[in-house]
């Protein structure tokens, strides 16, 4: 099986990358084929199994929000590959990670995380976009589950979808002014209250920064430990 790994390492983010690949490598689905995605500013790997596409920094928010739009780019060699995984270029992979995290058809073909913040809150807390006018709109009375956007995927062919639906959106909404309240992430979780993700435990995005039971199988490094949002944005 071959597997895609996606992600955007720009600016000072590239420090990030060689924890997410060396430990990708050892611990992420370790008995498949896997290369790698990268959108970046700079050469951030030699390694054969890493595909660098050139990108400028895009700016805040737009370096995050605009992930969709840069898969659809490379759409034609990702349809190559069985199934796509985005991953944020802060994350480590602590422990192994099988072939449990593949979703199959009871679950739409896509597979996301519940987020840290909200997995135990009713809701009416969940951090839905409520902005009726946004694209990603979702009433106080819908969705299941908030999903964070650091670590997602699915089968190619039905990622892909999603991500040319939500790339859609995007443009439609900044046809209209609008910015959604959590850009990509916000996207994301109106596309999957209406599916059936698997949905996997906060312990496979485990936040550094906070201290949460159970134990990391993946960990999002803390960015203050590393100069902060507003220094590797900058």
């Amino acid at each position: 099986m071959k597997i895609a790994i996606f992600t955007i390492s720009l600016g000072k983010y590239d420090m990030f990358f060689d924890g997410l690949y060396y430990s990708s490598m050892a611990n992420f689905l370790p008995e498949h084929e896997k290369d790698f995605f990268v959108f970046s500013d700079k050469k951030v790997s030699k390694e054969e199994n890493v595909n660098i596409f050139h990108q400028e920094k895009m700016g805040w928010p737009h370096d995050t929000m605009m992930r969709f739009h840069l898969l659809n780019k490379i759409s034609d060699q990702i349809k190559e590959y069985d199934y796509v995984f985005f991953f944020n270029i802060n994350m480590l992979v602590k422990k192994r990670i099988g072939d449990e995290i593949l979703p199959g058809e009871e679950n739409d073909w896509l597979v996301g995380a519940e987020h840290p913040l909200f997995f135990d809150k009713p809701l009416n807390q969940m951090s839905f976009d409520r902005n009726p006018n946004c694209s990603c709109y979702v009433p106080i009375d819908e969705g299941t589950m908030y999903y964070q956007g650091c670590f997602n995927g699915g089968r190619v062919d039905e990622f892909l979808h999603m991500s040319k639906v939500l790339a859609n959106n995007l443009d439609e909404d900044k046809e209209n002014n609008i910015i959604p309240l959590w850009h990509d992430e916000s996207q994301l979780n109106w596309y999957y209250k209406d599916k059936n993700p698997l949905r996997l435990p906060y312990t496979y995005i485990y936040p550094e920064a906070l201290k949460m039971p159970g134990k990391p199988i993946m960990l999002q490094r803390d960015k203050n430990k590393h100069g902060g949002h507003a220094f590797l944005r900058s």
